[in-house]
């Protein structure tokens, strides 16, 4: 039986329950953070949450960002997202489906001619995404390290 896929619109500041999928999901990152999220809204970008739930119960989401550039249009960016069980491919096509619809919506409000994700994904990627098309200009890291800033310079320096 196909469960059945909602997405809702979240409350950016009661954001809790999806911070936990995210820092649990091997293929999201920071950039799906309440942190992030606040530090691109002071750079003048548009936040909008999204959640997908199935059977009531939240399984995945996205921090949406879109810049305003005036009268130019833009696209909405999903850095490191949206943060699904990427191993479901059924989860997948109704995920970025629910996605695709709520971004055309968007265009009402926002001048959005497209929509990219970037999950990070080892390859080769999964066959759900076979009808979208790889950027020619990658915008976040695809690998980073992690490091810890509370040691010395000594400790630091040895790792």
């Amino acid at each position: 039986m196909t469960q059945t896929l909602q997405l809702i619109e979240l409350d950016p500041h009661n954001y809790d329950e999806l911070e936990k999928l995210a820092a649990q999901n091997p293929f999201s990152g920071f950039m799906q953070s309440r942190d992030w999220a606040k530090f691109k809204e002071l750079e003048g970008y548009h936040v909008t949450t999204v959640g997908f739930l199935s059977d009531g119960q939240l399984i995945g989401g996205a921090l949406l960002y879109y810049y305003p550039y005036g009268q130019q249009s833009g696209f909405v960016i999903c850095p490191e997202g949206p943060i699904l069980d990427w191993n479901d491919s059924a989860l997948i096509r109704s995920a970025l489906r629910a996605l695709q619809s709520h971004c055309q919506a968007l265009t009402d409000k926002f001048k959005c001619v497209g929509l990219r994700i970037e999950p990070h994904l080892p390859y080769p990627c999964p066959s759900a995404l076979k009808n979208w098309s790889k950027s020619p200009v990658v915008l976040s890291p695809e690998q980073t390290l992690v490091l810890n800033i509370d040691q010395t310079e000594e400790q630091l320096l040895i790792n």
